[in-house]
């Protein structure tokens, strides 16, 4: 690891911070951006696979181009994209069973 002067790696820090908060603000855009879109397209949205919704919606124009490349989706190959939905998936069906259980165990406690 490099090491760097103080006041330099506090100005890295910050503006990492800053760009990671960039980033949620943008996919909350989007994620609207395809919620309007669909509704008045009136076409059927797949929130776990947005960004294929925009794609869909979009094309391949510059909105979508420039909404990948921000979030870094285009170095990310199909397999490395398929296993990280596959977790994601995992990690919610794992999040709705355990959910059930814990609404089941304070139905049955009241």
């Amino acid at each position: 690891m490099i090491a760097l002067p103080e006041k330099l790696r506090k100005i890295l820090e910050k503006t990492v911070k800053e760009l990671a908060a960039l980033k949620n603000i943008l996919l909350d855009i989007v994620e609207n951006y395809v919620w309007l879109k669909t509704s008045i397209d009136k076409i059927k949205k797949d929130n776990t696979t947005l960004i294929r919704s925009l794609e869909r919606l979009e094309g391949k124009n510059s909105n979508y181009r420039n909404i990948t490349t921000f979030l870094e989706l285009c170095t990310t190959d199909r397999a490395t994209a398929a296993e990280e939905i596959d977790k994601t998936r995992k990690a919610m069906l794992r999040v709705r069973r355990d959910r059930k259980v814990l609404i089941k165990n304070h139905l049955l406690k009241s």
